[in-house]
């Protein structure tokens, strides 16, 4: 059985993840409610990118110091959320990347991840190759964002892609045309 601090915050963040993301939405549309963020995207799967995930461990850790959760599908059961100690960053990876491959297909997509106080939070969809990662602005955000480093994919980025003629162009202008912060 949880103990009853564990079971609290698996209840506040089952809570405010609907507040926070549209459920019923998917991408490339704008999942994430209200206003006031920045964004910034990722290729999936994001829980397995060692890189990306650690930058967004560690950041998380030294700007908003909480934990982190992993939410996996659309449901409201409290077995669908994770909560992850973000003190060492190894550990973390890999207890987000377990997460992800042990799962998975029992509770599937999407797969929502962030702080435990919703100041930041990512959404990946099964539809689509890219994820985003939505960052409540603040002056804290700027920090945090800017200590990411080099995995996340910038909006400038997209804005390249939508006419460069590549790949991912069409996915590009889909996600611009809903997230063009």
């Amino acid at each position: 059985m949880e103990n009853d601090y564990l079971l609290e915050i698996k209840e506040k963040v089952a809570a405010f993840v609907p507040r926070l993301v549209d459920l019923e939405m998917d991408l490339p549309q704008m999942v994430f409610r209200g206003s006031g963020w920045r964004f910034r995207f990722f290729e999936r799967p994001v829980l397995l990118d060692d890189d990306v995930m650690s930058n967004l461990i560690e950041s998380s850790s030294r700007t908003f110091g909480s934990g982190i959760f992993v939410k996996f599908s659309r449901s409201s059961d409290l077995n669908s959320v994770l909560v992850i100690d973000n003190s060492c960053v190894g550990r973390a990876f890999d207890s987000a990347a377990d997460a992800y491959e042990d799962n998975l297909m029992d509770l599937g997509y999407p797969v929502i991840f962030g702080d435990l106080e919703g100041r930041w939070i990512g959404f990946e969809s099964v539809c689509e190759e890219l994820g985003v990662l939505a960052v409540r602005d603040s002056i804290q955000a700027h920090e945090f964002i800017s200590n990411l480093g080099e995995g996340l994919i910038s909006v400038r980025d997209l804005q390249a892609w939508a006419v460069d003629g590549g790949d991912l162009e069409k996915a590009a202008r889909a996600f611009l045309a809903a997230y063009n912060d």
